[in-house]
C-alpha cells in the first residue's frame, strides 16, 4: 500500500515538475520575443503592449486581462489592451479614476502605489471593483517608468479562488519591464519629433506667440507633464512674463510676472541653468505665486531656461 502511495505521489510530482518546466520555458519564449520587439522598435506600441498582455494571462493561466496606461492629463487609467472572455465594446471602454478612492479599483491602488497586488478573494476585497461577475482572484502589476512612476497596469483575474501568487507576480514583472521600455523608446521618438518640429517653426515663424504656445503644446505632450508653461523675459521691465500655458493658468497669460531671481522659475532665467525637482515645495527657491495645482498635489518640477543669440 505504501508503495502505491508513494508510486501515486512520485507520478503527481512529475507531472507538476514537468507543468514547471514549460510554464518556464514558455515564459522565457515570451520574455525573448517581447525585449526584442521593444528594442528594435518593429511593430507599434499598441501591437507591442498587446502581445505583453496576451503573455502575462498565458504564463499566469488567468481567464481574462487587461491593460491600462496612465492619462495625465484626466488623471484617469484607460484600458488600451484586452484579452479572454466577456469583454463587450462598452467594457472595453473602461476608465478608472485615480482622484476618487471608490473608482480606482486594484489597478488604481497598483498605479498609485507602484506595487504589485494579488487578492485570492475578491468578494471580500477592499479595492476590488466588480467587473465580471466570474472573478474569483485577481493580479495586477505596475508598468513603471524610469523614476518609478507607473506607466500603467497589467490586471489579470481568474474564476478560481487563491489562483495567484508571489511566483505569478515574479512571471509578469519583466513582462511590464519590457513594455515600459518600449513605451520609453516611443517616448524618445515623439520627443525627436517634437524637437524637428519646434526647430522648423523657429525657422519659418515671425509670429513669437503662435511659435510659443506651438512650443507649449509639443513640450507637454512629449514629456508627458500634467502642464507646461512659458515666459518670456520683458527686456523693458526685465520681468518674466506668462506667454503660453497648458493649464489652469490661462486667464493669467500675459498677467503673471516674475522677478528676476524670483522664485524657481526667476532663478532659472537669472541664472541660465535648469533646474528638476521631485519636492520643488520644499525648495527654499519656492514661491508658488503662480501654480497650476495646489502645492500638496506638486510632484515634480522641471524648468529650463530659454536662450537668444
Amino acid at each position: 500500500m505504501r508503495a502505491a502511495v508513494m508510486g501515486y505521489n512520485g507520478i503527481a510530482m512529475g507531472k507538476a515538475h514537468f507543468h514547471s518546466i514549460n510554464r518556464t520555458q514558455q515564459f522565457l519564449r515570451s520574455l525573448d520575443s517581447l525585449f526584442a520587439e521593444a528594442v528594435r522598435g518593429s511593430a507599434d506600441v499598441q501591437h507591442m503592449l498587446q502581445s505583453t498582455l496576451e503573455a502575462a494571462v498565458r504564463v499566469v493561466e488567468g481567464r481574462r486581462g487587461f491593460l491600462a496606461i496612465v492619462n495625465h492629463e484626466t488623471g484617469e487609467l484607460e484600458v488600451v489592451c484586452t484579452t479572454g472572455e466577456g469583454w463587450t465594446e462598452e467594457r472595453k471602454r473602461l476608465r478608472l479614476n485615480l482622484g476618487q478612492e471608490g473608482q480606482r479599483g486594484i489597478t488604481g491602488y497598483v498605479a498609485l502605489t507602484g506595487m504589485p497586488y494579488v487578492t485570492g478573494d475578491t468578494a471580500h476585497d477592499p479595492h476590488h471593483l466588480r467587473f465580471f461577475e466570474d472573478a474569483r482572484s485577481e493580479i495586477a502589476v505596475p508598468i513603471l517608468g524610469a523614476h518609478g512612476q507607473a506607466r500603467g497596469v497589467i490586471n489579470i483575474d481568474s474564476p478560481e479562488n487563491d489562483a495567484f501568487d508571489e511566483d505569478d507576480i515574479a512571471h509578469l514583472a519583466p513582462l511590464a519591464h519590457a513594455a515600459a521600455v518600449r513605451m520609453v523608446i516611443e517616448g524618445f521618438r515623439a520627443r525627436e519629433t517634437a524637437l524637428v518640429a519646434i526647430g522648423q517653426d523657429l525657422a519659418s515663424t515671425v509670429d513669437v506667440d503662435a511659435l510659443v504656445r506651438k512650443v507649449v503644446d509639443l513640450a507637454a505632450d512629449a514629456l508627458e507633464f500634467e502642464d507646461c508653461s512659458v515666459f518670456l523675459l520683458d527686456e523693458q521691465t526685465e520681468h518674466l512674463v506668462l506667454k503660453a500655458t497648458r493649464g489652469s493658468l490661462a486667464l493669467q497669460v500675459g498677467k503673471a510676472v516674475y522677478h528676476l531671481g524670483e522664485g524657481l522659475t526667476g532663478w532659472v532665467a537669472l541664472h541660465g541653468e535648469p533646474v528638476r525637482l521631485d519636492d520643488p515645495v520644499a525648495d527654499p527657491r519656492w514661491k508658488g505665486l503662480f501654480t497650476e495645482f495646489p502645492a500638496a498635489e506638486l510632484g515634480a518640477f522641471m524648468a529650463v531656461p530659454i536662450e537668444s543669440r
